[in-house]
């Protein structure tokens, strides 16, 4: 194996399939952004900014290009390693509310005392029943620096409360249903600026679909044989962290502040109204902690070469 879990899970699957490499990408670094939840934080401006490595990712491109392979991917390591609530399906954001309100049970393993999930969907107008709240209340939770708890208060239902809220999303769209869905408020006022969208125009190649009879192997079964022992194993170990704090070597400190600098004062070219390019500094340091995460080697320390890599693929 080499040094990363998103690397390696990449090279396993890209050549026998033509989803795009970055959505491949992005799927398993959900995995990895999932796996964590609250176990890991990250400390800045003196301690006063807390970052943790959740990240919301759209896949975004026409349907037939192959967004579902890598968000069932995902999906499949999250449930099989069995380490934090999985919202699939069609839900409501009461619904999905209430099941991050609820303590769940993990045979075998501590119970999970606070509001950590991972909400996935191959269809992101199908993800959340239609609700004006539904994009808010997931702008409003993605912020885990906000919020040791969080209050839902509705009439009728009582009061719930998410401790320590931790969300992960991984929705894929097609243009035409993805500004059908989101209302321009929602693009303007924050929910779009807190995602990573992905936007594909093509399969990464094109192979032949049918192999010999002998040769063919279902997904199932090549999942649940191969690609399960060999992976879902560090997605367990990043779970069963105690509560660690993840620290910039100093020459990542160092390059993260200096790109930082340069990037606020160009940022202005940018005709930007979602407010994404002023969080680009934020969705680097997130991805880093996750690309962190992934090296089977980690000891907690983000190098320069995880920096690198997370401000390529941020900015790019």
């Amino acid at each position: 194996m080499g040094t990363s879990f998103i690397h390696d899970l990449i090279e396993e699957v890209l050549p026998e399939v033509e989803t795009p490499h970055d959505w491949l990408y992005w799927s398993i670094m959900c995995a990895i952004s999932a796996s964590a939840a609250n176990n890991y934080y990250l400390l800045s401006f003196k301690g006063n900014v807390t970052y943790y490595p959740n990240i919301y990712v759209i896949l975004l491109g026409e349907s037939g290009l192959g967004k579902a392979f890598g968000i069932t991917l995902a999906r499949k390591l999250i449930r099989g390693a069995d380490i934090t609530r999985l919202v699939e399906g069609r839900s409501s954001i009461q619904a999905i509310v209430k099941e991050l309100a609820t303590t769940k049970s993990l045979p075998g393993k501590p119970p999970l005392l606070d509001s950590r999930g991972f909400i996935v969907n191959g269809e992101l107008s199908t993800a959340i029943i239609s609700d004006p709240d539904s994009l808010t209340i997931l702008t409003d939770l993605y912020d885990r620096n906000d919020h040791a708890e969080w209050i839902n208060m509705l009439k009728g239902d009582g009061k719930e409360k998410l401790k320590e809220p931790y969300i992960t999303c991984l929705f894929g769209s097609s243009p035409a249903h993805f500004f059908d869905k989101i209302p321009q408020a929602n693009i303007e006022g924050g929910y779009i600026s807190r995602n990573l969208i992905v936007y594909e125009e093509k399969r990464s190649k094109d192979i032949d679909p049918f192999d010999k009879e002998e040769e063919i192997e279902t997904k199932d079964d090549k999942f649940i044989s191969y690609l399960a022992p060999k992976y879902i194993p560090h997605l367990q170990r990043i779970a069963k962290k105690a509560k660690s704090r993840l620290i910039l070597s100093e020459e990542s400190r160092m390059m993260y502040n200096t790109w930082r600098r340069e990037w606020r004062i160009n940022q202005k070219m940018f005709n930007d109204k979602t407010g994404f390019t002023n969080r680009v500094p934020d969705h680097v340091a997130k991805v880093a902690m996750c690309l962190c995460l992934s090296r089977y080697d980690n000891i907690g320390l983000i190098t320069t070469d995880d920096m690198t890599e997370a401000i390529s693929k941020i900015t790019g």
